[in-house]
């Protein structure tokens, strides 16, 4: 599959490490050959929320078609990432490196159960 190098209508793009949605684009022929103002609309909580840029200067930009697949020869995440990942849920309960306490909460039966000796609690 080929990544596609002239913007268009709908395709995702990654500029300056953001993601965005093409949501317009107006060819121009300048001197130095055909550029494309482009708008895009990006999908993070960052600032601007929209923008426009002329898509051949600007350096890194990558296009990607919405129905493309990831590439299975790369890998998806770090081996340390993808490790770091599988062990926080487990260190959650750790002790704490200040106290030395857990921060385990208490069993729920702990607290509903009192420690008298009149027999079963029904």
């Amino acid at each position: 599959m080929t990544t596609p190098t002239i913007p268009r209508v709908g395709l995702l793009a990654t500029v300056r490490n953001r993601h965005g949605v093409v949501a317009a684009v107006q060819p121009f022929d300048g001197e130095g050959g055909r550029l494309h103002l482009v708008h895009l609309e990006y999908k993070d909580l960052g600032q601007p929320a929209d923008e426009q840029l002329l898509w051949e200067l600007e350096t890194g930009a990558r296009l990607v078609e919405p129905t493309a697949l990831p590439d299975p020869a790369q890998a998806a995440m770090p081996p340390a990432d993808f490790d770091a990942l599988l062990r926080a849920p487990r260190n959650r309960y750790a002790k704490s490196p200040r106290n030395g306490t857990s921060t385990k909460p208490a069993s729920p039966r702990a607290d509903s159960r009192t420690s008298s000796s009149s027999g079963p609690l029904w």
